[in-house]
């Protein structure tokens, strides 16, 4: 990958989370952590897989942030949210509620 598609500002990182294009923003994080792992590159990474509801991921990244940076509160926050989420499923899709017709139901079998 070049370097210069990889956003190195954090202004762009945001930017990126911002517009929605989460993989980019992703993508772009894990190269910058291998170069410079701080706890602001981690919990960006943690609100990014947060924002696609990869919950697991978000906790994961967001406990490297806390080990670096142990009393942001916010950081703190945003790992119980990511719990949360990932324990109650909430990306997890319901099918719609289908209500079966009663007199099709009871009706009597139509054999031919």
């Amino acid at each position: 990958m070049e370097n210069s598609v990889i956003p190195n500002k954090e202004a762009d990182i945001s930017s990126l989370i911002d517009q929605q294009h989460f993989d980019e923003a992703i993508k772009s994080l894990h190269v910058i952590i291998q170069g410079d792992p701080c706890a602001e590159h981690y919990a960006r990474l943690g609100l990014a897989y947060f924002r696609k509801e990869q919950y697991a991921e978000a906790a994961t990244y967001y406990e490297k942030a806390l080990q670096l940076e142990p009393a942001n509160i916010e950081w703190q926050e945003m790992l119980q949210h990511s719990h949360g989420n990932f324990v109650s499923e909430v990306n997890v899709s319901i099918p719609e509620i289908y209500y079966f017709d009663k007199s099709k139901l009871l009706a009597k079998p139509a054999i031919p």
